[in-house]
This record gives C-alpha cells, structure tokens and sequence, in this order.
C-alpha cells in the first residue's frame, strides 16, 4: 500500500501551501507516496494542488482569522454546553447530541485542535488504502529527502525539540497555563515534543489521534494542546506504542533558538546536519531563521520547470 503526507491546511498562504506541497513532491514518488491536505477551501491554492496531484480531504472547520469576539464567545458556550453534558452521562441517553461533539469541536475551535479528529477520520476512512502516515503542519514544514526511510515499526514515532522545558519559554509557559507550576518544574531538564510532525502506521496513529482528542475534550480550552501533550505524554497517559526521536537523529529537525542554528549548515538551498552532512528528511521551523527562510522555500514558490 501507499503511504500519505498529510497537513492540516486551514487558514494557510498560498506561500506557505506551494513550499510544502511542491517540497513534499519533489522527492517523494508519486507511486508511493500520497500528499493530502484537510481543508475547507482550495481556494488560491488549487493550481498548486492540481501540479502536485494533492489529494484534498474536506473538513467542516470554520474558524478563521475573521472570526471576531462574538463568534468566538458563542462557539465557545456551545462547546463548553456540550462537554457538561458529556459528564453527565448524556452519552447513554442522547448518543446522537453526545457523538456530536467532536464535530462541533473540528467545526468552531482552533484548527490546533480540531485537527486532530479530523484527521483521525481521514485515516480511519482511508485505512485502507495507506499503510503509514507522517502528519505534517503545513505553515512552516519543508521536504528535502524521503521521510518514510525513517519510518519504524508499529510506534509511532514523535519528535523531540532541543531545547528543555527550563530552556524553552513557550513550552513551558503552555504547560503551566494547564497544569501549574508544579509539572513545570517537573519538567524542568526534559525536551519537549513538538506535535507539529508525527509518523507512524496508519492504525496507531490514528488510535493516537483518537487517545489524544479524548483528552483535548475533557477540558477543550485548558491550555495550548502541545502543553495538554507533553503534560499526558509524561503522565503516561497514552496506550498507543510511542517512541521518542531525538532532534536531527530522525525524519524530523524542528529548529527553534541558537540551538536549531548552531547544529545546521546551510549548503546552497539544502539543510544538513552540521555534524556529519546528512540531509535532514524535514524541516520544520525553516521560517523562523532570516538565513533560511528565503533560499530554501525559494524553488518551491514557482512551479517546477517542464
């Protein structure tokens, strides 16, 4: 079976679509490998999609940058409605309201949340048809060589950041916002997971997505949902088999501060390991480096020549 690149592409510039699609694709085979995006829209974006032969999966996500306080604060409401009748037993009595409210959230909430049951509906509906899957943000995820060479066994794989908790601000920030300032220092000499890129085969990973929507559920708007991750992730809460790729050992690099530039080299418009010259698979973060951005997504803003 094929294997699927999938994005969650809400919300996305036409730049940031034509670097990852055309990325993605230029080193990919097209045989092998599909490239799929969820979306509500393939507006400004369907040439790309059309040169790449993306396949696009719907979702119903209506939350934009448009959306103002008073859309915002009635969303909210419904969903915060819906999880209390989640608690009190109404999945026995009213299934039907009950089952809704994961639609709900993919419908009105941050598309860092609602994506992940909109694409655990992507892989259960297409299961059969893939046997593997790397999720991919689409904002700021570069291709440079094949990610499925690093693809394992039946864990799925997720990737580490650089920095720890006590290094990083925003990490740690997410999980105290949710969790305190307790499990912070508990983390304190821990790397992070970023959950911007996960890869694994196509049952666990949607059995991941599935454990990890449980969870955004309970308390759909406690914290940043890589802080309800990490936080879970070192509870122990998750069944699904996981294992931990260290930054720039795998498919993955996810830069981010002085570390991200200090164990790169730029060599024309390719990112290497700068320890020993390996082509990382994917980049994700490219964006935020001046010296990056530009000479990398540069090839992929036009299309490829005939």
């Amino acid at each position: 079976m094929k294997k699927l690149i999938l994005g969650f592409a809400t919300n996305q510039t036409t730049a940031s679509v034509a670097v990852f699609l055309r990325s993605a694709r230029a080193v990919h085979d097209a045989d092998a490998v599909d490239i799929g995006l969820v979306t509500n829209t393939t507006d400004g974006i369907a040439d790309i999609v059309r040169e790449t032969g993306c396949r696009i999966f719907h979702t119903v996500s209506t939350y934009g940058p448009r959306m103002g306080r008073p859309a915002k604060a009635a969303s909210r409401a419904v969903i915060q409605g819906l999880r209390a009748l989640q608690r009190t037993g109404a999945r026995r009595r009213m299934p039907e309201i009950a089952d809704g409210y994961r639609h709900v959230i993919e419908i009105w909430h941050h598309p860092h949340f609602a994506r992940w049951t909109a694409i655990a509906r992507v892989l259960g509906a297409h299961a059969h048809e893939y046997e593997a899957a790397f999720l991919s943000d689409v904002k700021d995820v570069l291709f440079q060589s094949d990610v499925f060479a690093h693809l394992g066994d039946d864990a799925v794989q997720i990737f580490e950041e650089a920095h720890t908790f006590g290094e990083q601000r925003w990490n740690a920030e997410w999980v105290r916002k949710g969790y305190g300032e307790a499990a912070v220092k508990r983390l304190h000499d821990v790397r992070p997971i970023c959950v911007g890129t996960v890869m694994g085969r196509t049952e666990p990973l949607r059995a991941l997505c599935l454990e990890f929507f449980d969870i955004i559920g309970r308390d759909p708007f406690l914290t940043v949902e890589q802080g309800m991750f990490n936080y879970h992730y070192q509870a122990g809460t998750f069944t699904t088999p996981l294992t931990v790729i260290p930054e720039l050992e795998g498919a993955v690099a996810t830069l981010a501060g002085e570390v991200g530039a200090a164990t790169t080299l730029l060599d024309g418009t390719v990112l290497r390991r700068r320890s020993d010259g390996r082509i990382i698979p994917a980049v994700h973060g490219y964006d935020r480096y001046d010296h990056l951005r530009d000479p990398m997504a540069a090839p992929f803003l036009r299309p490829p020549a005939a």
